[in-house]
């Protein structure tokens, strides 16, 4: 198989999508948010940050066109580099009171679908504790805190629909992609070990029939050796 192909491959290929619509993606909404509602979000921050998100996601994009493969520990570090571009986003936003916040579980989803439970849980154990330090440290939004203003709440109630709408969606299209390829894996896996085991009975089969053959062929040569020396010495009468 190509690297296209390949099972990590077309995961890698998917998380690309997923790169380019979730950081940015909630990045340009707050930055729309700024400009509409006047929120006092840094600009210059977040644009750094999806800058840097973009030219990394470029880098993956040509690394995923060599032939050498992408390992599970790979993919688990472009995770992490997801879930701390998605922190560094929420920090200059509002921080836990931001409604994208659950966008934090996206990584962890992604690597329960892609990536072995040991590698999730400690996806799982970085996105609580990122979680915990937003709620601590954090550029203050105001609007995010103070619902007071009908305004507020609808800026917040429509921020949180919008992002259950796009996890939804990323989890529907490219999630269940991402565990379908796998388990497509390990069904063909499955299928090479058959094919090792019957190969293996075959050669198994041929070996034995190989030494009966050569067993009975010793004594069928000593009676040809030994029939040929009676024939000379007692030739047959004319």
């Amino acid at each position: 198989l190509g690297q296209d192909q390949q099972p990590t491959g077309l995961n890698v290929r998917r998380l690309i999508w997923i790169r380019m619509i979730a950081v940015p993606g909630s990045a340009l909404c707050l930055l729309l948010a700024r400009q509409v509602y006047q929120l006092p979000i840094p600009a210059l921050q977040l644009v750094m940050i999806v800058s840097g998100l973009v030219a990394f996601n470029l880098w993956v994009w040509l690394r995923h066109k060599e032939s050498r493969p992408v390992s599970d520990r790979e993919f688990f570090i472009q995770l992490l580099v997801d879930l701390v571009a998605l922190t560094s986003i929420l920090y200059y936003a509002g921080g836990a009171s931001n409604p994208f916040v659950y966008l934090l579980v996206l990584p962890m989803i992604i690597s329960a679908a892609a990536l072995p439970q040991t590698y999730t849980w400690i996806i799982a154990g970085l996105s609580a504790a990122s979680y915990t330090l937003l709620m601590l440290w954090r550029v203050e939004v105001p609007e995010f805190i103070n619902m007071h203003s009908k305004s507020a709440m609808d800026l917040h109630a429509a921020g949180m629909w919008l992002g259950f709408v796009v996890l939804s969606v990323l989890i529907a299209t490219f999630v269940a992609a991402m565990a379908q390829t796998v388990r497509e894996r390990d069904r063909y896996l499955a299928r090479l070990r058959e094919t090792a085991l019957r190969d293996e009975r075959v050669v198994a089969v041929a070996t034995l029939a190989a030494g009966a053959a050569h067993e009975l062929s010793t004594p069928l040569a000593t009676m040809a050796v030994v029939t040929g020396e009676i024939a000379r010495e007692y030739p047959a009468a004319t």
